[in-house]
């Protein structure tokens, strides 16, 4: 910058002005005035930051800085006649100039200003001019927080795409910069114990981790469990939000370089995830009074962000697993040892599913105490060694011998899984006639519906060592993967009335192609759907089962009827040959109002069923799931009222067929359904049973097809 020596007043003037307009939220620059060069005494940080002029030369003009050729004043003379009138005046000017910012700097998206010029001096002759720039709306704050605006709306459009968590957690951090005004940052998560690691940082934000933090009263503690929100400087330990003020850093690196000041809140994971997002080193002296706000908001909008990505990665680690489980459950069949089967089984589930390690106990033989390893698969050696034997009073033991019952989680500090840092076991009951337990090895987070797929694999590793001939094992195998899949231990509220009817019409198995199911969603709803799969024997199986459980997962979350289909239609294309679709009718419903999504995918019209009578809803028949990934499913919406039901059902009810080949029909249907319902008393599960008559006596009993109907009434 030009020599100040030669001027005492300038000198002291500008070592007053100079903190604060390095303070000042918005461009500011003070130039010489004496010499008619315009030579820059001053630029604040705002000033170089929007006009992008980091490491200018300490001699430069202000012709040099913003050159005639980019700088147009916009209602009145050149900027340099401007500047001379004022020196000769002594008058105050305010104009109105546009900018060209070159390519990358911060203001580019803010090239036009109005700028406040006052000459700077005493007397008759000003030694300086003062230019303060706000944005052309004459706010002035609006052109500095121009771009922590635009960060936000960057950000939350950012955020609905669907990417990795990964990808997630770089993008909410640098939005979370620039949405709070600082200049680095990064994103500290805790996934239990006292450690954090970093999950993403900006380049220079980068932190060597793990960082630890043994108080859970720690202001880092106190903002990721949601308590307190903190803003924190090295120079007064401030907070802001509620709680005390923090006495105490809030963060092991707080107040080393460009940690100074730091802006620090949590995200709102759900599960066992927490973390907070840390913002340090203001572009301008301090964090202005909204910052905290916008970074609040910022966690709000990633904390979604990462749920949602979560959920759709959980979505297609369960549809991999499924169709995996499935496929090693039908392979157990072409074994012919127990040897064989279990190495089969283990194999499958680290090989085919992607898990990492598996291994199979046994109990002693002759009575001996404890459970012996049978086999395993993907596990060290070291690991292998400590669990060859497991004592009665392992968690392994006492499941075994009926101590404790269920699906167990067990932690990895557990005695079994000391060895093997960074994994948990998931620990399963084989039951007779091959009793043991499965422990499944994971190092990374895996949805809970898988807890019923090990369950299954459990069920039908036991069925698989027990059978003596290939028949019999493979539908062992079969039956007991989709008796898995029929709705059970269901609690529906009073006024819900639940019936069915499903049958079979292959020869000694219990399950066809059709599937039925229904649950209750997180936000209380209830979810109904009734469908058909395409293929009969393993390959229906597996597909059945990829169904239902998808239907299950995405159908939790209180996903609507017509997306449902939409998510279910692109894991059925991606996971399965062209060949292979379903029909399905799948409805949602409150139970306090009774109002209905309804969505259809190749399936006839559900009935609704009174005392006055029974009708078919008028529902657009939209393609089967699984046909191309571009189709799209409508939505139709209805309400029942008291004593009322809705029946859904496959296409083996109405087109059944008689023995002179005629079909069962949708008329025949509707006037079966309101005989049914012609009496004072009748109940959902009345209603099936009479469907299901009717149609035994229409076919003299030889149903050639799967038949599958659900009613649900509201009861009076």
């Amino acid at each position: 910058m030009t020599d100040l020596s030669d001027s005492a007043e300038q000198t002291s003037e500008l070592a007053v002005l100079r903190p604060v307009l390095d303070g000042l939220p918005v461009p500011a620059i003070v130039v010489e005035a004496s010499s008619g060069q315009h030579g820059v005494l001053h630029a604040n940080p705002e000033f170089s930051r929007v006009f992008g002029l980091d490491g200018w030369p300490a001699d430069a003009t202000l012709r040099e800085m913003l050159p005639p050729e980019r700088t147009t004043v916009l209602d009145g003379p050149p900027l340099e006649e401007v500047l001379e009138t004022i020196t000769r005046t002594g008058e105050t000017v305010t104009t109105r100039v546009q900018h060209d910012v070159p390519p990358g700097a911060a203001g580019a998206l803010r090239t036009r200003w109005t700028v406040h010029l006052q000459p700077l001096g005493t007397g008759d002759t000003a030694w300086g001019i003062l230019g303060v720039l706000v944005d052309r709306s004459g706010q002035l704050f609006a052109g500095a927080r121009a771009s922590e605006s635009t960060a936000l709306q960057d950000l939350a459009a950012g955020l609905t795409a669907t990417k990795p968590v990964e990808q997630v957690y770089e993008d909410a951090v640098r939005g979370a910069v620039l949405a709070a005004g600082g200049q680095r940052g990064a994103i500290l998560l805790s996934e239990g114990g006292a450690s954090f690691r970093v999950a993403a940082a900006t380049p220079d934000g980068v932190l060597n981790g793990p960082i630890t933090v043994e108080e859970l009263a720690s202001p880092l503690w106190q903002a990721c469990l949601g308590r307190r929100r903190i803003a924190w400087s090295v120079d007064d330990e401030t907070a802001d939000g509620p709680g005390d003020a923090v006495d105490t850093t809030p963060l092991p690196f707080a107040g080393e370089p460009g940690w100074e000041q730091l802006l620090i809140v949590g995200l709102r994971l759900h599960g066992r995830w927490q973390g907070v997002i840390v913002v340090g080193e203001p572009r301008m002296a301090t964090f202005d009074a909204e910052a905290l706000e916008r970074l609040e908001l910022v966690a709000t909008l990633s904390s979604t962000a990462v749920d949602n990505a979560r959920l759709v990665d959980q979505f297609q680690r369960l549809e991999e697993m499924l169709t995996a489980a499935v496929m090693t459950s039908a392979a157990l069949v072409e074994c012919t040892e127990p040897q064989d089967v279990q190495r089969r089984l283990l194999d499958g589930l680290v090989g085919d599913m992607g898990l990492a390690g598996a291994a199979l106990w046994v109990p002693g033989s002759d009575g001996e105490p404890g459970l012996q390893l049978a086999a395993s698969a993907g596990l060290p050696s070291e690991v292998h060694e400590l669990i060859a034997h497991l004592p009665d009073s392992s968690m392994a033991g006492k499941l075994a011998h009926g101590a404790v019952s269920g699906r167990l989680r067990q932690a990895a500090t557990a005695a079994a899984t000391s060895s093997w840092p960074g994994h948990e076991v998931r620990l399963v009951h084989v039951p007779e006639p091959a009793p043991g337990i499965l422990g499944v090895y994971v190092d990374r987070p895996v949805p809970d519906l898988v807890d019923g797929v090990l369950a299954t694999l459990a069920h039908a590793l036991a069925a698989a060592v027990h059978q003596a001939t290939l028949h019999e094992r493979a539908r062992t195998v079969v039956d007991s993967l989709q008796r898995e899949l029929r709705p059970r231990g269901v609690v529906l509220p009073q006024q819900v009335d639940v019936g069915h009817v499903y049958r079979s019409a292959t020869a000694g198995v219990d399950v066809g192609g059709d599937f039925i199911d229904w649950f209750v969603t997180e936000r209380d709803e209830i979810g109904v759907a009734c469908g058909d799969v395409s293929g009969k024997g393993v390959e229906a199986a597996s597909l059945t089962a990829m169904a239902v459980y998808s239907l299950r997962a995405f159908g939790m979350r209180g996903t609507s009827a017509a997306m449902l289909l939409q998510l279910l239609n692109g894991s059925v294309v991606d996971q399965t040959p062209p060949e292979r679709f379903m029909t399905l009718a799948y409805a949602k419903f409150d139970p306090a109002t009774w109002e209905f999504q309804l969505a259809l995918a190749g399936q006839p019209p559900p009935a609704v069923v009174s005392a006055g009578g029974a009708r078919l809803v008028d529902a657009p028949p939209d393609p089967p799931v699984g046909i191309d990934t571009d189709t799209s499913f409508d939505q139709t919406e209805l309400q029942l009222g008291p004593g009322e039901a809705l029946v859904l059902y496959t296409d083996g009810v109405t087109e059944a067929r008689g023995a002179d080949g005629a079909l069962f029909g949708s008329a025949r249907l509707i006037e079966t359904l309101s005989g049914l319902a012609s009496g004072d008393a009748w109940t959902a599960q009345q209603v099936a049973d009479g469907v299901w008559a009717a149609i035994q006596e229409w076919t003299d009993g030889g149903t050639t097809d799967d038949c599958a109907l659900v009613v649900l009434r509201r009861c009076e």
